[in-house]
């Protein structure tokens, strides 16, 4: 397990398409410092839509390996979206209402994705590929 962790460390948080990866742990942490800093502002509400309607699934398609840019996004929205509708359901058949909750919830989530994205490593290429 060592091991995979170091050739993760340096290996594919450092290529040339790892920063989708941290891009989405920079959005990720700057959402929960809006949400924890509890002021309202535009900034907190530009960020919060963001985070939440995209997010979870970027992470999502990361560990997936899904590639192109239009197919990501489209999973990204449509399963960010998802998320949080069965996690907000969850939370509501439960008698449990904490929009907090909910934020922090997918922001845990997402965080898991990432790693996970991270230790599988870079999408390989599609075979019959050409450069």
């Amino acid at each position: 397990m060592e091991q995979l962790i170091k050739r993760t460390a340096n290996g594919y948080l450092h290529a040339p398409g790892a920063f989708w990866l941290w891009g989405i742990m920079l959005l990720t942490a700057l959402a929960l410092a809006l949400v924890i800093d509890d002021r309202q502002s535009p900034l907190r509400v530009v960020v919060l839509l963001g985070f939440m309607l995209a997010a979870p699934g970027l992470a999502l398609a990361r560990a997936l390996g899904i590639q192109g840019l239009a197919g990501t996004l489209v999973f990204a929205i449509a399963t960010s979206i998802a998320a949080n509708i069965i996690l907000a359901g969850s939370l509501l058949y439960a008698g449990i209402w904490e929009p907090e909750l909910v934020f922090f919830g997918l922001a845990a989530l997402t965080l898991v994705l990432v790693a996970l994205a991270a230790l599988r490593g870079p999408p390989s290429e599609p075979q019959g590929a050409q450069h």
